[in-house]
């Protein structure tokens, strides 16, 4: 359930999500919300902030991950200052233009 899931990402250090395809990825937002940098292929368009690597290359991952965790002051920094969209409060406005 998503009351284990959120422990999980606060405890975590670095989101790490090497996929070969993706969709939108609503674990990156979570841990932004807990300001965990995330580490991502690029398979797909990322949401601002994400630190991406070439998809299937675990070369560029390993360089990727030894990166940020070598800067991890200054990448929690990153994420923390990111100025993201209120997507709560997009998603109720649109839910509330349904009961209108």
């Amino acid at each position: 359930t998503n009351e284990e899931f959120f422990p999980l990402i606060s405890m975590a250090d670095i989101m790490l999500r090497p996929t070969w395809s993706d969709g939108f990825g609503i674990s990156i937002l979570e841990a932004f919300d807990f300001g965990k940098p995330v580490i991502a292929s690029d398979c797909v368009q990322r949401q601002p902030g994400c630190t991406l690597f070439e998809a299937g290359d675990t070369i560029s991952f390993a360089q990727t991950v030894e990166r940020v965790l070598a800067n991890y002051p200054k990448e929690v920094d990153s994420v923390k200052s990111l100025n993201r969209p209120d997507y709560g409060g997009q998603l109720l406005e649109i839910y509330s233009s349904f009961s209108q």
